[in-house]
């Protein structure tokens, strides 16, 4: 999880400061990591988080 979060720092860094994303500040909380809002963030954590919790509940027996 710690790789995708720094990817996402990064790589939201780079989209906002080159113009290509851009967020209206009344809509965002105003915590920042880097040039990426925190709710940036929401998405990779709730991949990292469910999507190996659902994989692992679809991977169950029947029997288990």
């Amino acid at each position: 999880m710690a790789a995708v979060l720094v990817l996402t720092a990064v790589f939201d860094s780079i989209m906002i400061g080159v113009g290509l994303v851009d967020y209206d500040p009344s809509r965002i909380f105003g915590l920042r990591i880097g040039l990426a809002p925190i709710e940036d963030f929401a998405y990779p954590v709730a991949a990292a988080l469910l999507l190996p919790a659902l994989w692992a509940l679809l991977e169950r027996k029947p029997n288990d």
